[in-house]
């Protein structure tokens, strides 16, 4: 009963808070830290979020609408780069870490 009172308390700070941020003009991130910061002073609940549940419920979404709302004109646009840098700062991390390691570890 306690998971879902705080769900369900959660879920209203999310609806209030989007109303606060539309009628003061704040950020939408600021008026919810600042809305969880007096909740956790009023109630005094808080919430233990394990990060595969983080990685698992909220990352995806916010991946999801960040890739919908790119310009795709300017994606297209910038494609070499961004491929450029994808693939070159991952091949040089792996090497650079590779190095690391192996001078670590003989």
């Amino acid at each position: 009963m306690h998971l879902i009172e705080t769900a369900l308390l959660l879920l209203l700070a999310v609806v209030v808070s989007g109303s606060i941020a539309r009628i003061t003009r704040i950020a939408l991130p600021l008026v919810q830290i600042g809305l969880g910061a007096v909740i956790v002073l009023v109630t005094g609940r808080t919430v233990d979020l394990e990060p595969d549940i983080f990685f698992l419920l909220f990352l995806p979404p916010l991946l999801f609408l960040d890739g919908w709302r790119i310009p795709k004109e300017d994606l297209f646009r910038d494609r070499a780069v961004i491929l450029e840098l994808a693939l070159g700062l991952v091949v040089f991390t792996v090497v650079g870490l590779g190095l690391l390691i192996w001078w670590m570890i003989p």
